[in-house]
């Protein structure tokens, strides 16, 4: 005997992975010219110009806890990250400030 069944229930469980840092390291290679002495650097990658540290990803991700959430930069919650707790944290000052300023114009 075959007994109908319906769905009496029903949740969902969603779960994204753990974050991890992907951190590069760009260093600048420089010398002076042994004929003129002139002191030269080498340029920035294009896919990494000199500027703020973040990448998109993280900036986005700050901004969505703050305003989407309403999470005050002071209580987002980073600090498992171990050292890279407080580079988002340094994030959250930059992006922060530049909210107060944009919310000014």
């Amino acid at each position: 005997m075959d007994t109908p069944q319906f769905v009496c229930e029903a949740y969902d469980h969603i779960e994204i992975p753990p974050i991890a840092p992907h951190v590069t390291r760009v260093s600048f290679l420089g010398g002076a010219c042994p004929c003129c002495a002139r002191k030269f650097k080498a340029e920035a990658p294009q896919d990494m110009p000199k500027g703020s540290p973040f990448g998109p990803n993280l900036r986005a991700l700050v901004i969505y806890l703050r305003f989407t959430q309403g999470i005050a930069f002071e209580r987002l919650p980073f600090g498992p990250f171990g050292r890279t707790a407080a580079l988002v944290e340094q994030a959250v000052r930059i992006i922060a400030d530049a909210s107060i300023f944009w919310a000014g114009v």
